[in-house]
């Protein structure tokens, strides 16, 4: 989550800077800045999903989507505050950037830690997390947990990012998105040139 913050961060701050050079720059920066955000995103979700309690996952996995909506109605207020969009870029190039400050206060993800390999990591997460919510984790329970994330990581396929390119289909599905993504600056910006 932290790591694709940062570099969403980095890449839309990349991005406004060398627009000035190449509308490629742009296109370019643009799609890896909206993977990493896109990437975060999901790891925020995922977190979110096995750090709730089951009660309260519907809502709270909901309300997970806010911050994003927040942020878009903001933009509003900060077209008010600049003349033109790369001032306005670089102000909000440093949001992911608060995560920095949060990081330090979020619990550990003991699932990560389990499907890495570090089970006594992963039990102290649990124990700590346990701990928070008042009750007290039975040994027998963990030994469960760890026997079964190491049945899960055996039994599943690791995918990766080259699983979007492998066949056809989720080849075409996946430069459609790109596609989508990508904003008609690039039009607008060669527009203006001639």
């Amino acid at each position: 989550m932290l790591l694709g913050a940062c570099l969403a961060g980095t890449f839309s701050l990349l991005t406004t800077w060398l627009t000035n050079y190449s509308i490629t720059f742009y296109m370019v920066g643009r799609v890896l800045m909206f993977a990493c955000v896109h990437g975060s995103q999901l790891a925020q979700f995922c977190y979110v999903m096995e750090m709730l309690p089951p009660v309260w996952r519907p809502p709270l996995g909901i309300l997970v989507q806010a911050g994003f909506s927040l942020g878009f109605m903001s933009l509003s207020v900060f077209a008010m505050m600049y003349d033109n969009w790369q001032n306005m870029m670089l102000s909000i190039s440093f949001y992911p950037f608060l995560m920095i400050f949060l990081f330090p206060f979020i619990p550990e993800s003991y699932r990560w830690y389990f499907s890495r390999g570090y089970h006594s990591a992963g039990v102290a997460a649990v124990k700590q997390y346990t701990a928070k919510c008042g009750r007290e984790m039975d040994e027998n329970v963990i030994d469960k947990l760890i026997h079964f994330e190491n049945d899960a990581e055996i039994n599943a396929e690791k995918a990766t990012m080259a699983d979007l390119f492998r066949t056809r289909a989720t080849c075409i599905t996946t430069l459609k998105m790109i596609y989508l993504w990508a904003p008609g600056f690039a039009l607008n910006q060669t527009k203006k040139k001639r």
